[in-house]
């Protein structure tokens, strides 16, 4: 049969195995691993209770992609839910409903500096508490909600429409 779990290690612990890197978590009896640390840390899980054990022999389960219902995006981050559109939170002043911009092609997400390591998967159910504001499809230009610096700067920059104006 299947090897047992440590005692201690059970349902909802994080393993690890000796020289990687890669967490799971328990559920359902299967170790389930982490997309990347961003979706780690967003599930608010810590480093620190990772435990190291032999995990040769468990069954894999599904890979964890999405950041949690609960997860709040902040401006310029990118989203993306089931549909093939990639999306950059455009809009994200306390108080009001929080915008996405949709970035129509590769060519206008590429000219915009943004790779797409940096995408963040979300649910259909959070991409609904987005409104979805006009689309994207400009090159050497960006859209409002994208952070912007100058090669001669350490400042960055929130790009925001103030007065129908990205500025």
């Amino acid at each position: 049969g299947l090897p047992v779990l440590p005692k201690k290690i059970g349902e909802g612990s994080l393993v690890k195995a000796k020289g990687s890197s890669a967490v799971y978590l328990v559920e359902g009896g299967k170790l389930r691993s982490y997309l990347n640390g961003r979706i780690f840390l967003a599930h608010g899980k810590s480093f620190n209770d990772v435990v190291e054990i032999d995990i040769k022999g468990y069954v894999k389960g599904e890979i964890i992609s999405l950041f949690p219902d609960s997860y709040d995006f902040t401006c310029g981050q990118l989203v993306k839910a089931s549909n093939a559109k990639v999306y950059v939170v455009s809009k994200c002043e306390s108080g009001l409903k929080k915008e996405i911009t949709w970035i129509e092609t590769e060519e206008a997400f590429r000219s915009g500096g943004w790779s797409f390591n940096n995408l963040n998967f979300i649910s259909d159910n959070k991409k609904v508490e987005f409104l979805e504001s006009i689309s994207f499809n400009k090159t050497n230009t960006h859209p409002a909600g994208a952070l912007v610096k100058y090669a001669d700067s350490p400042r960055t920059y929130l790009l925001k429409v103030i007065d129908g104006v990205i500025k």
